[in-house]
């Protein structure tokens, strides 16, 4: 148990105050192996994504799950959609990860390619500007289609009177 806790505060820079939170959330991590299992996922937030240590705490408090997830299986494949097929700059998808680590967690074959499909063919949101809406708002793609995106844009357009034209420039 202490080589979890020591590891949050140590090298993911939890607040020694705030861990319990971490915890709660995810009480197997308790269980996990830190040089099997923990330290090689803080490599890869670090070193390959480029997130400060000192933002990797903020990150596993919005979202502890992200100890959870396979580098391989979850966190690769999530950050290459996000890259390859959004066109998201490699430069900033450690700041969109920090403010939306929900994302880590979405599939991209059952949650992501969804989304993206209603932001391009319902919005019109040209696959080439994806990469900038996304990194302008990131939590766009966490949010529900039928029980909040497409429920917000109906409002915005037909009460408020907001074109989808202005909805695009400004999607925060």
């Amino acid at each position: 148990m202490d080589g979890a806790v020591g590891f949050l505060v140590g090298a993911c820079r939890v607040p020694r105050d705030k861990v319990h939170k971490i915890i709660e959330a995810m009480p197997s991590l308790l269980s996990h192996s830190v040089e099997d299992n923990l330290r090689p996922k803080m490599v890869f937030l670090v070193e390959e994504l480029g997130i400060a240590p000192d933002r990797v705490g903020a990150l596993l408090l919005k979202f502890p799950q992200t100890l959870g997830l396979s580098v391989e299986g979850n966190l690769r494949p999530t950050v290459k959609y996000l890259t390859d097929d959004l066109g998201v700059a490699h430069e900033e998808i450690g700041r969109i990860l920090v403010s939306a680590p929900q994302l880590l967690g979405l599939s991209v074959k059952t949650n992501l390619k969804d989304k993206v499909r209603y932001l391009t063919e319902e919005l019109g949101i040209p696959r080439s500007r994806l990469g900038q809406v996304v990194a302008k708002c990131a939590t766009l793609l966490t949010l529900n289609v039928d029980k909040n995106l497409r429920p917000k844009v109906e409002f915005l357009v037909n009460e408020a009177g907001f074109s989808l034209d202005d909805i695009i420039k400004a999607p925060n």
